[in-house]
């Protein structure tokens, strides 16, 4: 299902527009009466990370780094662009 939004309805409504994500909503954004972007639910399985040189140095350096410094969460992020999943 796609639903057509304002870019001031995204704005002001974004919570529901999140939980209609979340559903599995598509959104065309437009702005002045013109299309400019889609919003559309993430498929986990077809997630591609693009990791910048500096997510894969701090990834590379995990291990170095102490556990006051990087959350378990941080640490999984990482960890995950290392390995590509």
């Amino acid at each position: 299902m796609v639903k057509t939004i304002s870019v001031k309805e995204l704005r002001t409504n974004f919570p529901k527009v999140r939980e209609g994500l979340a559903k599995g909503i598509t959104y065309l954004v437009i702005y002045q009466s013109i299309p400019i972007g889609q919003l559309r639910p993430v498929d986990p399985e077809n997630l591609v990370i693009n990791a910048s040189s500096s997510d894969m140095e701090a990834a590379s350096s995990i291990d170095i780094l102490g556990k006051e410094k990087l959350s378990a969460k941080e640490k999984k992020h990482y960890k995950s662009l290392i390995n590509g999943k």
